[in-house]
């Protein structure tokens, strides 16, 4: 009767061992499954690389756009501070 408890926890430990230890081997990883794992990761590092040239792209692009609102928005205000001439009736322009 003394000896129950260890019996119990020694089968469980047993039981709990053996599934931990089948669950690899009923459910493998992707790659050894299917053989096809590297050429999967081979296409997802093209992908990634013809992205970050995209991105670079965009960004290069975006940083032109910038450049332009830049010099747009200075030739507003240079336009806005340049002194107005003469208009036809011969008043100042306000």
């Amino acid at each position: 009767m003394r000896l129950i408890p260890a019996i119990i926890l020694s089968v469980s430990i047993l039981i709990a061992s053996l599934i931990f230890v089948s669950i690899p081997l009923f459910f493998p990883p992707k790659s050894i499954e299917s053989g096809a794992g590297g050429a999967v990761d081979n296409n997802a590092r093209i992908d990634i690389e013809l992205l970050h040239g995209d991105m670079d792209t965009q960004t290069e692009a975006i940083n032109q756009l910038k450049d332009q609102i830049d010099a747009l928005e200075n030739r507003v205000i240079a336009l806005e501070a340049a002194p107005t001439g003469p208009v036809a009736d011969g008043g100042m322009q306000i």
